[in-house]
């Protein structure tokens, strides 16, 4: 099992459950989103943040040495969610809104939560068939 394998693994695995704990489960999901989320930016976030971060430069350093279509789909998928990752370090206010925004409007977040599984989905059969 190679480097983008098992990154495709774990990321479709954590994206599908994810999703569909969302869709299929709201209420526990809300509660742990209103929990997590204060009005001001936790200490962790930054530590959680600078270490996706590094995942993702490092992941494109992998990248670069195989230049797989594989591995283009998985460092791609990271990168998209490093932007939103990074959306949380710089603005936090607007970050928390747009996400507890989501969850006043049951039918949005389960559109991004669906959406959200499908390529979780995705990314998990890339992982099965590389």
């Amino acid at each position: 099992m190679n480097y983008f394998q098992a990154l495709s693994l774990i990321m479709g695995t954590g994206m599908l459950v994810g999703g569909l704990w969302v869709v299929f489960r709201p209420g526990a999901w809300q509660k742990l989103v209103f929990r997590v989320m204060s009005e001001k930016r936790p200490d962790w976030v930054l530590g959680v943040n600078a270490a996706w971060t590094l995942l993702v430069l490092f992941t494109w350093g992998m990248f670069f040495g195989e230049m797989a279509l594989a591995s283009f789909v998985v460092t791609f998928v990271m990168s998209l969610t490093l932007l939103k990752v990074l959306g949380s370090v710089f603005f936090w206010k607007q970050y928390r809104e747009a996400a507890l925004t989501l969850f006043r409007e049951p039918l949005a977040m389960r559109t991004v939560m669906v959406s959200t599984a499908a390529i979780g989905f995705a990314l998990l059969s890339l992982g099965l068939m590389v």
